[in-house]
Formats: C-alpha cells, structure tokens, sequence
C-alpha cells in the first residue's frame, strides 16, 4: 500500500458506532437479527418524506437534488432508538451538472461508491435516539457494506454516520409529534478539489494543453514529474460491453516511480470507476511499493485513464508505460500531460428535508 491512506478513522459516539467516510479492516460488524424495534406504546410502521441536497464549489453547483425516502420498520438491533426505519432513497429531481456524486452518508443513496478504494454500500437505514450516554436528539445515517481494497480484501458491517445532534456545528434535527425535519450545512473557505479524481466535482474536466495521438492495442510510455499533484490523461475510445484492462508499469531502474491510477467513465459522465495501486510488481521496481493494473467494462463512447505520481521516485525524471488491452483494438490519445490538478475554493453542503412517521 503506497503511504497515502484516505480511510478515516471511526469514532465511538456514545452507544453507536459511527463512520465519517468507510470502515477500516479491523472494524467487527453489528450483527443484525430480524426483530422490529418496539418503542413503547406503539410499534412505528413506516415513514415517507424528502429533502433538496445542494452542494457548490467555486460559484459552481455541483449538486442539485430533490430526493425521497420511504421508510419500513428496521429490523435490526438499535438500542434506545425511538424509531429506525430501512429505507428506500429515490431521486426525484435531478438538475445536477455532469459529474455530481452525492455523498451517500447524508442521502441515502445506494450503489457504488469511490474514493481510493472500492464501497458497495447497500441496505440504507435512518435512526433517531433522543438521549444517550453524551449526546442527545442523536439523528442517525446507516449502511451496510462491502469493502475491495487493491488486494481483493472484504470486509463486512453495518456503520452509523451523524446528521445531526444537539451541538452539531452542521446538523439540526426536530420533531413535532409524529412530523419530523433536519438540515445539514457545511461551508470550508479553503476547501480543495482534486481534478480527474474527486466524485463530487471536477473529474470530468476539458483540457487540451497537451495531445499526441497514440494507435495499437495499445503501447505507450510518458514522463511523469514526482509530484503527486501531477496527472495524465489518457482518452480512450471504449466499445460497448468490452472488459478493458489497463496495466502501469515502469520501464527503467533509472525513472522507476511508485504509480497509482483509475478510470474516469466521461461516457457516462461518472468519475472513478475503477481505481488500482499497488497490484503487481513493478518491472523495476521503485524505491517502495508497487504498479496499478485495472479492469473496466467499457460503455460506448470515450472514458479517460488517469495516472499520476506518489511521490516515490528513484531519479529526478520519472518515466512509465501504460498498457490498454480489450477485444478489439482501442486507440488511446495523451490529453493532459503532467498537469497539476488541484484546485482551490470554496465549498458549501446544503440539506433540508422533513417527513412523516406512522404507528399502530
């Protein structure tokens, strides 16, 4: 594993566990046994509502959704909840520009998710805990997961993420008898986006300072300055329905570098959807870790592969070659050559929903 690790920690918030990104490896999961939750006088037999989530980036929206959420008893343990629901999250509206990725921790929202590693979250769920042991009004996010990470390693578990609680500088949760609401809002003056990477924002960006048309089946090499802020682009014309598989390696024990690399699907207008490190040995080896292959269904129309630099180099110019094979012949064209790709501004996140639960 190369020395950059984005896995955050889970912290222990009370009496549940909560997750702000993906699970580690280590992390035991909740075991979930079918039983309805009983919160007294009455069992609550489901909920419906929706919420608008708004993200921006820059003077750029990124996010524009309206999404609903129906909600059935949850049959899992959730000690001290007042109500918990399994829930069904649907986009309603959509006026996002190409390229938005929700986060799916405060949406819902099932499906892949990348950042790095591989999450396939699935089994969504919400719940509330008016007190415990620290906190109180505790409005939970759920989902149950698996993890991939470049070594092919699952990992299993239901984690809880906070909306909201009494304090929280980003949520507030309330109840009205049996109509609920919350907000969320999150605003960073010095946020940062990483371009061809991020999910929520710039992944898919239009950039012709360098191109040089490469052909075969496909053969290529490139410098690639040490810095890890430095990207190539490789556009690649994908046949529908094709597994096309990208190998990185290195070409000489002189420019040997530890590289990372990952797919953009622009076809489809999704950002990474395919991610590699450390997968093979290097043909020669750089001075700590290893060199990414992967693999991709190819949907028709162009997708880009991104490769860029860890910062491990064993000289002061640092030299690959990446290898695109499929079915059938692919051409492949270097549009962005060694070019830095963060980008500073300011962001902000905006949520506000509200719904209804019902009892017997």
């Amino acid at each position: 594993m190369s020395q950059l690790d984005l896995r955050p920690t889970p912290v222990l918030f009370g009496a549940a566990l909560l997750l702000m990104g993906c699970p580690p490896a280590e992390q035991v999961p909740v075991d979930s046994e079918q039983e309805l939750i009983d919160t007294g006088p009455h069992v609550y037999t489901g909920f419906t509502g929706e919420f608008t989530y708004l993200t921006t980036f820059g003077d750029e929206t990124e996010c524009d959704l309206r999404i609903g959420l129906v909600g059935t008893p949850y049959t899992g343990e959730c000690e001290g909840c007042d109500f918990a629901f399994d829930l069904e999250a649907t986009i309603l509206e959509d006026n996002s520009i190409g390229g938005c990725t929700p986060s799916p921790f405060t949406t819902w929202l099932e499906g892949p998710y990348y950042h790095h590693y591989e999450y396939a979250l699935e089994d969504p769920a919400m719940a509330y805990l008016p007190n415990t042991e620290d906190y109180s009004q505790l409005f939970l996010s759920s989902f149950r997961w698996s993890v991939v990470d470049g070594e092919e390693t699952e990992y299993l578990g239901r984690y809880w993420f906070p909306i909201a609680y009494a304090g929280s500088p980003y949520g507030v949760f309330i109840r009205d008898g049996d109509d609920v609401s919350w907000s969320w809002f999150q605003y960073i003056a010095d946020d940062s986006r990483t371009a061809y990477l991020d999910a929520d924002t710039l992944c898919l960006v239009d950039d012709d300072s360098a191109s040089a048309l490469e052909e075969a089946g496909f053969t290529a090499t490139s410098e690639l300055g040490c810095d890890p802020e430095l990207v190539d682009v490789w556009s690649v014309e994908g046949v529908e329905g094709e597994t096309v598989t990208v190998t990185v390696d290195t070409v000489s024990d002189e420019t040997a570098l530890d590289l990372v690399a990952w797919i953009n699907d622009t076809a489809n207008e999704t950002c990474v959807v395919a991610y590699s490190d450390d997968d093979h040995a290097c043909s020669f080896p750089p001075p700590d870790y290893g060199c990414p292959t992967l693999a991709f269904e190819a949907q028709s129309g162009t997708f880009e592969v991104v490769v860029a630099s860890y910062g491990t180099c064993a000289g002061e110019t640092a030299e690959y070659k990446v290898l695109i094979d499929s079915e059938t012949t692919v051409t492949a064209e270097l549009t962005i050559d060694d070019v830095a790709v963060v980008i500073e501004g300011a962001s902000a996140r905006d949520i506000l929903g509200s719904g209804t639960l019902t009892w017997e």
